[in-house]
């Protein structure tokens, strides 16, 4: 197996621009410094360095080890997203192959829009210790909105999690990290071997198990389960708020689900999110691969129709039928996070 370069290998050779890299454009860049040179964010495969290239800002990412990523996928990826209307949601994205010098090799870099915003959970940490109740509610139907729209064209982010959801100075939410997509033109290929972020993933299963256009089922589910209860109890966030998860971690999601975060939310006494409880219970049975969009695993069965069910006032979860509508034009809207109003 290849070794790759650390996050440290890549910063100290990223110290000189102008001879780690081969394209001419990116020998001009500029890094964000820190204390020890270029300042990386690391992850489970790569690490990622913040740059202004030519008056504008981008990410380079930079590989820690062997990923499914390639050239092709990547180009699959800007044309598909540019096809079906997702900028929105997801920037564009250039591959280098062999492009940074480090440690006597050349190393691929992916080239990223900058996005400036914060990350999912510490924003919804501002506004939960502000009681930002409404706020809350809306941020969960933009969230079913997303997921919603993405699951229509069969685009799978395959690692959604607080990390990889932004929310940028408009208040919209953006996405990051793109090393597990899974589109059509992708069907075939080679699965990613990122098995994505424990406290949101639906236990047991491998990475090429549930790779298809609904794997974002489960990891939509949770994090829409976690907002909207948020907006109907903002306390719940300094209980089950790790800085690592939203609210539910690894461990909840085993049976006999008596841990504390699943009597809380019961206990919140909404229709609508006791229901996405028990959806979030079946979507946790030993061998579960999702099959379906995460709009039809919350609609309700005939059964279900049947049982009366009052209306949630954050216009989140509790509309009744389990599925929100779409989002009222007088629907409150979303202050910007903090640290970027600041800036």
């Amino acid at each position: 197996m290849t070794a790759y370069p650390s996050a440290v290998d890549y910063s100290l050779a990223l110290q000189n621009p102008a001879s780690a890299f081969t394209n001419p454009d990116l020998r001009t860049a500029t890094f964000t410094q820190g204390l020890l040179g270029p300042e990386g964010i690391a992850g489970s495969s790569a690490v990622v360095f913040q740059v202004a290239i030519g008056g504008e800002d981008y990410a380079l990412r930079c590989y820690t080890r062997q990923d499914a990523s390639t050239p092709e996928r990547y180009a699959a990826l800007d044309s598909f997203a540019a096809d079906n209307g997702l900028e929105k949601y997801v920037g564009n994205v250039t591959w280098y192959s062999k492009e940074v010098r480090v440690k006597g090799a050349t190393w691929p870099v992916l080239k990223m829009q900058w996005i400036a915003g914060q990350r999912l959970n510490e924003y919804v940490g501002y506004l939960a210790d502000s009681r930002h109740n409404a706020a809350l509610g809306t941020l969960a139907v933009r969230w079913m909105e997303l997921v919603s729209e993405l699951q229509r064209v069969k685009f799978a982010h395959g690692d959604l999690q607080h990390g990889n959801i932004l929310v940028d100075r408009q208040g919209h939410l953006r996405l990051v990290d793109f090393d597990s997509v899974w589109i059509p033109p992708l069907q075939g290929q080679e699965a990613p071997a990122e098995s994505g972020h424990p406290s949101f993933q639906p236990p047991g299963g491998r990475p090429q198990s549930r790779w298809g256009p609904y794997m974002d089922t489960f990891s939509g589910l949770v994090i829409y389960l976690a907002l909207s209860s948020l907006a109907r109890d903002p306390g719940l966030w300094p209980k089950f708020n790790n800085g690592d998860n939203m609210l539910f971690e690894r461990s909840d999601f085993s049976p006999p689900f008596q841990t504390d975060i699943w009597k809380n939310l019961d206990g919140l006494g909404d229709p609508g999110i006791t229901r996405a409880l028990a959806k979030l219970k079946e979507c946790c049975a030993p061998g579960w691969v999702a099959s379906k969009s995460l709009q039809d695993t919350l609609r309700p069965t005939w059964w279900e129709h049947a049982a009366p069910a009052a209306a949630s006032p954050t216009g989140a979860a509790g509309t009744g039928a389990g599925v929100p509508a779409a989002a009222p034009q007088t629907m409150p809207g979303l202050p910007p996070p903090p640290a970027i109003a600041a800036e």
